[in-house]
């Protein structure tokens, strides 16, 4: 199989009745997915766009999204994901540093983009064969992700890739055709491949759940129980926010069975909450952008030390590799620079050459062939048992009192305490000083208590500021940058 289109005409195929998406107030069937998605196929190949670039299609993470996904790829193009509330400012950036072969949209708008649910919603259904000779080494999507020099560099991911993490999470993972996977992570982050993918690749179920619901918790919970979901695949951040709302006051979700978790580390206070409450398998999973789903996983046992845990060991297709300064592999605790590889591995960036030549190397262990590795910028060990343990980012270490520190260490050990909800620290290098900023219910004489007997000296925030909120990134992750500006 070398389209993840092949996937949704197998399911099409061989399961047509089977339900393939579930939302708020529908349900749709793999015939009707692969329907919808062929009326969307031919109102792009009826519009003047260049299949060879990537397709910004800018989302309402709504069932049509996935219906223009798979239009996009049953062309043999690929596509982008971008949320159509996207600024302005952004907006201009990527179009002005981006080629697009077109720009399309599942919402209504007045800038003339091309309105394919409207498409759909209006078109008869007539099949449709768009002759796409596509092979698994070609593009089948980016993803945009955070740039150094404030560009977003777009990821590139094929369809092998995907197919065969599929193939390697059902080999460590059991998923099939029952499971239901109910997404709440956005279509323009990597995670959310993981629920779309795999349900397709299973001919198993995926459940939408809005966004605007992690303003309203219990939604959510209605949702996963009327869908009857069984797996989270979501993101350390949504895991924190329900545990924040205590949700499981109000109700249970009996029917889940399955939560993985990635994108940050996870504070000891959430996991156990969940634990308490939520009994399933969960797991700890790794990987960047520039790996389509995981390359380390760890299932979580309760009686282990929840208060650092690992990112495990590899998921089937994955290798990593810790570095020193001088390319020889670290020693067991020895810490390093982590690298990654495998069948997961993104093609690189698109339109930056330059910069996909700097952080996908070949291999310096390896002088017979071409093998290309993945420096991912993480600090990691691997222990004695052969467990990876992340260990922060490079360029989120700061020089102090003679200590080289890691910003999320001190915010890990923040974030565990009782009565904080979020933290981020900044390193002020013209005054030389920690400053820690939190929101949570805490008063900042109290928590600078709490967290004198809880750090090292060197790194003790010399200020501490609350905030009513703490700012985030796109990626729901602190945004230092904005905390600096606090200064």
């Amino acid at each position: 199989m070398n389209s993840l289109f092949d996937l949704l005409k197998k399911a099409k195929d061989t399961c047509p009745d089977k339900v393939a998406i579930l939302t708020e107030d529908k349900s749709y069937t793999y015939e009707e997915y692969y329907e919808n998605s062929i009326k969307a196929a031919k109102a792009i190949r009826e519009n003047d766009f260049d299949l060879t670039k990537p397709i910004l299609v800018l989302i309402d993470d709504n069932e049509f999204d996935l219906f223009i996904f798979m239009g996009i790829l049953s062309l043999g193009g690929f596509y982008v994901p971008v949320n159509y509330k996207v600024p302005d400012e952004r907006m201009n950036t990527i179009l002005n540093n981006t080629s697009m072969g077109g720009i399309v949209t599942s919402v209504a708008n007045d800038k003339g983009y091309l309105n394919l649910k409207e498409e759909i919603l209006k078109r008869e259904f007539e099949d449709y064969d768009p002759c796409a000779h596509t092979i698994a080494s070609d593009p089948a999507l980016g993803l945009f992700t955070s740039g150094s020099t404030g560009v977003p560099k777009l990821v590139l991911k094929s369809h092998g890739s995907i197919i065969s993490m599929c193939e390697n999470f059902n080999a460590d993972f059991d998923f099939n055709e029952a499971n239901v996977f109910a997404n709440q992570v956005s279509f323009e982050f990597d995670s959310s491949l993981k629920s779309i993918y795999l349900a397709m690749y299973n001919t198993s179920t995926i459940g939408l759940i809005p966004t605007k619901y992690f303003m309203f918790p219990k939604k959510i919970i209605d949702l996963i129980n009327k869908f009857k979901g069984d797996t989270l695949i979501w993101s350390t951040f949504a895991l924190r926010l329900m545990e924040n709302f205590k949700v499981f006051s109000y109700d249970k979700i009996p029917t889940v069975k399955t939560v993985m978790f990635s994108g940050e580390v996870m504070p000891e206070k959430t996991i156990r909450y969940w634990m308490d409450n939520v009994e399933a398998r969960y797991y700890n999973l790794y990987a960047p952008t520039e790996y389509s789903f995981n390359v380390l996983y760890h299932e979580i046992d309760e009686k282990e030390d929840l208060s650092e845990i690992p990112a495990g060991k590899e998921v089937k297709g994955g290798r990593v590799f810790i570095f020193d300064e001088d390319f020889n592999l670290c020693r067991a605790n020895e810490e390093g620079d982590l690298y990654i590889s495998g069948a997961g591995l993104a093609l690189g960036y698109y339109g930056d050459e330059k910069k996909t030549r700097d952080v996908f190397i070949q291999n310096p262990l390896n002088k017979s062939y071409p093998e290309i590795i993945y420096n991912t910028g993480d600090r990691a060990l691997r222990d004695e048992k052969g467990n990876v343990y992340f260990k922060g980012r490079n360029d989120y270490q700061v020089k102090h009192q003679g200590y080289r520190i890691e910003l999320g260490e001190i915010e890990n050990g923040v974030n565990s305490l009782s009565g904080v909800d979020i933290s981020g620290v900044v390193f002020d290098k013209e005054k030389e000083k920690l400053v820690l900023f939190y929101q949570g219910e805490t008063s900042e004489k109290e928590l600078l208590k709490e967290i004198r007997a809880k750090l090292p000296r060197h790194f003790m925030p010399k200020q501490i500021i609350k905030l009513d909120e703490m700012p985030l990134n796109r990626n729901q992750k602190v945004d230092r940058n904005k905390l600096k500006e606090l200064l």
